[in-house]
């Protein structure tokens, strides 16, 4: 869709840069998202992470508590602020579509 609205607006410069450097942004955020998400190294790193976060590597009970508390906190607002991303993605790309049929 941004590579048409980019073809429909070709005669004039500054749009076209302009529309370059979102779709630029979109796709590189895109992108990095992907790698992040796909890529096994990323996934072997977790899982040392997981195995040196054991029982026998905290120096006592309330750093493990400590621990327990933080990482359930930051899994929660990951998945809080999920849906929300990805709602936003896709109603940017169907925009067009939205201005299209409301318009």
């Amino acid at each position: 869709m941004g590579f048409t609205e980019l073809a429909m607006v070709f005669h004039n410069f500054e749009i076209v840069i302009d529309n370059l450097m979102v779709m630029s942004l979109q796709l590189g955020i895109w992108l990095r998202n992907a790698t992040i998400r796909f890529n096994t190294r990323i996934h072997e790193l977790v899982n040392a992470g997981n195995e040196f976060h054991k029982d026998n590597n905290f120096n006592s009970d309330g750093e493990k508590e400590l621990f327990i508390k933080y990482s359930n906190s930051a899994r929660r607002f990951h998945a809080f602020m999920l849906w929300p991303v990805h709602i936003c993605g896709i109603s940017w790309y169907l925009m067009p579509f939205q201005n299209y049929y409301l318009g």
